[in-house]
């Protein structure tokens, strides 16, 4: 039982880094054969398409027009990171070493998979949209990947004494499409699945409400007000930045 209350929590965490992320997946990259193992599970526009997925309300396509909002979005993460910053050390306190290394280790490779991402977006922007790119489309991008990059930093500054920074990462092209494309299009389809149960709840619990409400007193309970974290200052310690990415880049990015 807690072995799987870890694992949700480690989930709701993670899935912090796919909420408004933007991405397009080339189907040119794709090998033969992996396209149909999961065609299942993505719509028809999944690929060739930039995109932006919302852990609450699923895929949206966008274009140049969409500029200051993908911006916005993106800005508006950071403090998501902050927040999974105080759920870690939070959490230290009442687990065993074992495991929240474990969680750690999980965390890591799935923070590298993300900035190795956000990177290859980035230098294969114009590759493979042929389209003209907005310019501030473009600085999201970059965004996006300095959001990941400064969490990184933050990770380290907190977590460092945990971390395997010698441990390499395959994000070789077969490896890519053949593990980690699979396993993002599990991510997202089973967020997606998580909005069309919340959605059809919602929907009932609509249905319901002029009976509830025929039965309620008038006395409405008072709403707790949510304490405010207190937002960790950002890390601009560029000696940490440069050491923790030489290490890390030690990969094999040929995509």
């Amino acid at each position: 039982m807690k072995e799987q209350i870890n694992k949700t929590f480690l989930n709701e965490l993670t899935e912090i880094f796919i909420h408004n992320f933007i991405y397009y997946i080339p189907s040119e990259i794709i090998l033969e054969g992996v396209i149909e193992q999961i065609e299942d599970e993505i719509e028809d526009d999944f690929f060739d398409q930039l995109s932006l997925f919302d852990n609450y309300s699923g895929i949206a396509i966008f274009n140049n027009e969409d500029a200051l909002e993908i911006n916005t979005r993106i800005f508006e993460k950071r403090s998501l990171f902050e927040q999974n910053i105080f759920k870690l050390l939070d959490k230290n306190k009442s687990l065993s070493p074992y495991e929240f290394q474990f969680i750690i280790d999980k965390y890591f490779d799935k923070l590298i998979l993300y900035l190795f991402l956000t990177k290859w977006l980035i230098d294969n922007l114009k590759k493979y949209n042929k389209g003209k790119i907005h310019l501030t489309l473009i600085g999201a991008f970059n965004l996006q990947y300095e959001n990941f990059n400064a969490h990184l930093r933050d990770f380290y500054t907190n977590f460092g004494n945990l971390l395997d920074l010698e441990k390499e990462h395959d994000f070789s092209t077969v490896n890519f499409v053949l593990v980690y494309v699979p396993e993002l299009v599990s991510t997202y389809t089973k967020i997606l699945n998580k909005i069309s149960a919340e959605s059809n709840k919602d929907e009932k619990e609509e249905n319901l409400k002029p009976a509830i409400e025929n039965n309620e007193n008038n006395q409405q309970p008072k709403k707790k007000v949510p304490k405010k974290k207190k937002v960790r200052p950002q890390i601009n310690d560029r000696e940490i930045e440069k050491m923790i990415l030489e290490r890390v880049f030690k990969i094999k990015m040929d995509l």
